[in-house]
């Protein structure tokens, strides 16, 4: 189904990696951020939503803990 990715859970400390690999069943799926503080924003790049259909998604992100948020800043997509 259709994925909404919300900021993980718990206290997370300033540099924290968190790397996620997307991929869907064979159908194309929305991918839908939670936004705001706390949350995820792109940094040089766009937030990727929607999957190729049966090919991997990486994003890469780092947690800024002076603003507050999960930057986004690496996106791979399996072509």
């Amino acid at each position: 189904t259709n994925l909404t990715i919300d900021a993980p859970t718990g206290t997370p400390f300033d540099a924290q990696k968190l790397i996620l690999r997307i991929k869907d069943n064979g159908t194309p799926r929305t991918l839908t951020w939670t936004t705001g503080a706390g949350h995820y924003r792109a940094i040089g790049l766009d937030l990727p939503t929607i999957t190729l259909a049966g090919q991997v998604l990486y994003v890469g992100i780092i947690y800024n803990s002076q603003d507050n948020f999960w930057d986004i800043i690496a996106v791979a997509q399996q072509s």
